[in-house]
């Protein structure tokens, strides 16, 4: 291990999935508790510009799709993308797409992420959508020197939302 304390790390993915051209989107999370609103049992859709933390007692997950032709993918927190932190407060952002919030930098919130300032409750529903996922991995000290850490979401393709 480089660093001989306990840290932690914060990978980000952009998915910008685009199936069947850039708009049409369409954005739902799940989550055990919610009922049948049209989607399924457990779906619903996200329509504005959010910011999600994840939640493993409800099984929560993300499924962006082509409202036209009903292909997209399922995303699933993987099993060792961690909580968030007061460095990364969040596990999941849904943005429409500007190509000038491409380069996140150094605007906005004092937190490592600086997504949070792109979000101002933008419609995304139908919309050119863009998905920031975090997994946050955590670096034991007492576990030694294993370089063959990894975190992520699963990603799961489908191809019809019936």
């Amino acid at each position: 291990m480089q660093c001989n304390y306990n840290h932690r790390h914060h990978a980000y993915w952009r998915f910008d999935f685009d199936i069947g051209g850039a708009s049409n989107d369409l954005v739902l999370e799940y989550n055990t508790y919610t009922g049948n609103n049209g989607w399924g049992n457990g779906w619903h859709v996200k329509t504005t510009e959010i910011a999600r933390v994840k939640n493993p007692s409800s099984l929560r997950s993300w499924a962006v799709l082509d409202k036209g032709s009903g292909r997209g993918y399922h995303i699933l927190p993987g099993p060792n993308d961690g909580v968030a932190d007061s460095f990364s407060n969040r596990d999941l952002w849904v943005m429409q797409y500007h190509g000038l919030e491409d380069k996140h930098g150094n605007q906005g919130d004092r937190f490592g992420d600086d997504l949070q300032f792109y979000l101002n409750g933008e419609n995304v529903d139908g919309k050119d959508v863009v998905v920031w996922y975090c997994g946050h991995l955590s670096h034991l000290a007492s576990h030694g020197g294993d370089e063959w850490h990894h975190a992520g979401p699963n990603l799961i393709p489908f191809h019809n939302w019936d």
